[in-house]
């Protein structure tokens, strides 16, 4: 018996580039940012919470660049909204990955004069850091009214690859656009005719010598205070103040607590800048740490006149939170 021949087989299609997937799917991304389809960055911890949403109504194009960025899972706060000093607003994530701010001013009609943007992606997550850029200019751009020629300068320097320091010249005023590192990303812009009112806002309360006397009777040690500032240990505790613009004033505030193995660094770190905060005679500011969810994963905004930030390392062998607060 005579075995048929058998048939030749179709060689296999060949399988596109794993680099031309990656081309289609950065290409995807920019358009979808550019055309306003709706791209999320969710947290890649689900157990953790983000921060609560706390800035008021605004108006015109400050009005559609906040809920622009509350769709990319932002959350906003406040340094002030007036109707007639105008609005400073600032729009974050900030979680172990990732920390990504929109910070900006805008007048009594909302008016958008002045952004500022920032992207970095951190622990070696860089991967979507450039799109998640371009999705967050595509936003700030489309509110604050650039025109086509414009938009044509900031596409330009967009496109640009490797580390650059870029000045840009626009008909809508002038910006910086900063790409030092892949997962790195600034960009800063300024209305032509953008004169802001000052700052209704006071510095924080309180002087480094009464820092100084709280922290001891709270039962730090203290260094002698130096031309920079004061540095405090307790126990888990590191307390740090920088001097601010005027004589003896406090600028920036960082209590840091590291707990080791135990998982309760934010608790502890909380308490103690709440009680130094309070005797400070800021406790709008105190209040803001004090309702921090227990699982965040890190938070920035505005509270009590001041700018805050919470980061958080939570690993199997080391439990950190760091809180910070600085005078705008």
């Amino acid at each position: 018996m005579t075995t048929a021949p058998s048939l030749p087989r179709s060689p296999a299609p060949k399988r596109p580039s794993r680099s031309l997937l990656i081309g289609l799917v950065v290409i995807a991304v920019v358009v979808a940012g550019w055309l306003g389809v709706r791209w999320t960055f969710q947290p890649e911890e689900s157990r953790y919470a983000p921060m609560p949403d706390t800035a008021g109504p605004a108006k015109g194009q400050a009005s559609a660049l906040t809920e622009a960025l509350r769709a990319r899972g932002m959350t906003c706060s406040d340094l002030y909204a007036d109707e007639r000093l105008g609005l400073r607003r600032g729009c974050y994530r900030t979680d172990f990955d990732h920390d990504v701010l929109t910070e900006f001013e805008a007048s009594g009609d909302g008016t958008i004069g002045r952004i500022a943007i920032s992207v970095a992606y951190l622990g070696g997550h860089e991967d979507g850091a450039r799109e998640e850029f371009e999705v967050l200019v595509g936003d700030v751009v489309k509110a604050a009214g650039l025109e086509a020629a414009d938009l044509v300068t900031v596409s330009e320097n967009l496109a640009a690859r490797g580390p650059h320091d870029r000045d840009l010249t626009l008909d809508w005023g002038t910006g910086t656009m900063s790409r030092p590192t892949v997962s790195n990303s600034q960009l800063a812009l300024r209305r032509a005719d953008w004169n802001p009112s000052a700052s209704p806002v006071p510095p924080l309360a309180g002087s480094l010598a009464q820092l100084e006397q709280i922290a001891t009777q709270l039962g730090f040690s203290c260094e002698l205070p130096t031309s920079s500032g004061l540095s405090c240990t307790k126990d888990k505790l590191n307390l740090f103040a920088e001097k601010g613009s005027k004589p003896d004033s406090i600028g920036r505030l960082y209590l840091s607590a590291d707990t080791g193995l135990k998982d309760n660094a934010l608790p502890t770190a909380v308490a103690a800048q709440q009680a130094i905060l309070e005797k400070l005679g800021a406790p709008e500011t105190a209040a803001f740490f004090a309702a921090l969810p227990a699982n965040t994963a890190g938070a920035r905004g505005y509270a009590g006149g001041m700018r805050t930030r919470v980061t958080i390392t939570d690993t199997h062998l080391q439990h950190t939170a760091g809180l910070e607060v600085v005078t705008p």
